[in-house]
């Protein structure tokens, strides 16, 4: 069941990322070092990249393996990108409270704002 829900997600997210890099499913197969139909085997959800597989994707298109499995907030390898939406609907008090203090301790903390970082 895992690996169906694998390549249900990371499909369209590599087929996504294959074209941003203006790749052909044969030069992403010569990259990962297996044929075509077995990159449009995971494009088209028949099949999940192995964990191996998983972290050569990540390597060669820059992202996260979150990313890839559709778990990730952005696609940067390096995380840092300014676009974060986080759903808190689901939270209750106490986890919005908590999201919040967290929050304010890291815009007023010099450590972790912008003019401060590395």
């Amino acid at each position: 069941m895992l690996k169906y829900q694998l390549a249900h997600v990371s499909g369209p997210i590599i087929k996504k990322l294959r074209k941003e890099k203006r790749m052909t499913q044969t030069e992403l197969a010569i990259l990962m070092n297996v044929s075509r139909s077995v990159v449009a085997n995971w494009e088209s959800q028949m099949r999940a990249p192995t964990t191996d597989q998983f972290c050569r994707l990540a390597g060669i298109f820059n992202v996260t393996a979150d990313y890839l499995v559709g778990r990730g907030w952005d696609k940067d390898a390096d995380g840092m990108s300014d676009d974060i939406d986080i759903d808190i609907s689901k939270l209750n008090r106490s986890g919005k409270l908590v999201i919040r203090k967290v929050y304010e301790t890291l815009i007023t903390d010099k450590t972790f704002t912008k003019n401060s970082a590395n």
